[in-house]
C-alpha cells in the first residue's frame, strides 16, 4: 500500500471529502504541549497534516514514514508552505537514538504487523521522561490483538517506563 500512487490519491481524497481528525489532534497538541518541550517526531507521518500545523506554529516537527511516496508528498506540502523539516524513511534510515523529547504515533498501531516493535523503536528515540502521545483505533476489526482495548496498550507502557497517561478521548 505504501508504493503506490493510488494510496497517495486515497489519502488526499478522505483528507479532502471526508472528516479530517488529524486538524482537531493538533488543535488539541497545541493545547497539551508548547515549542519549549524539544524535538516532536510525527513517527508515521502519512500526509504531514499534523506535523505541519505545528511547524506553522513554531514548533520543531521530523517526519518519518514507511511510505516513500507519502514523504515526497509530506516534503512538498513543507516546502510549499516555507517549512523547514527533516523526514525520515523508516525502512532505509535509522532514526537517532534519545533525540525526540515527544513522539506522536497516530494512527500507525491499528495497521502495523508488530506494533510492540513500534512502540521499543519509539522508545530508543526519546530520552528518559519523553512524552509519547498516541492516537488509535479501538477497533474489534483490527488484526493486532495488542490494539484491542486501552487495558491491553496500558501495561506495556507502564512496563517501557512511560509513567503517566493522559486519555483524551475514550
Amino acid at each position: 500500500f505504501s508504493t503506490s500512487l493510488s494510496y497517495l490519491v486515497e489519502n488526499l481524497r478522505y483528507h479532502t471529502t471526508e472528516f479530517d481528525r488529524n486538524f482537531l489532534d493538533a488543535l488539541i497538541l497545541l493545547r497539551l504541549l508548547s515549542p519549549s518541550d524539544g524535538l516532536i517526531l510525527d513517527y508515521g507521518c502519512g500526509s504531514g497534516s499534523i506535523a505541519i500545523v505545528l511547524a506553522k506554529f513554531g514548533y520543531q516537527v521530523e517526519c518519518a514514514d514507511i511510505s516513500e511516496l507519502m514523504l515526497r508528498f509530506t516534503r512538498w506540502r513543507f516546502r510549499h508552505r516555507n517549512l523547514s523539516g527533516k523526514f525520515y524513511h523508516l525502512r532505509r534510515q535509522t532514526l537517532p537514538t534519545s533525540r525526540y523529547r515527544v513522539v506522536l504515533l497516530f494512527g500507525v498501531l491499528e495497521v502495523a504487523q508488530s506494533p510492540q516493535k513500534i512502540l521499543y523503536n519509539v522508545k530508543r528515540v526519546q530520552p528518559q521522561g519523553g512524552i509519547l502521545v498516541l492516537h488509535y483505533a479501538l477497533d474489534p476489526s483490527s488484526k493486532s490483538p495488542e490494539v484491542l482495548s486501552v487495558g491491553r496498550i496500558e501495561p506495556v507502557l507502564t512496563q517501557m517506563g512511560y509513567q503517566e497517561m493522559l486519555r483524551v478521548f475514550q
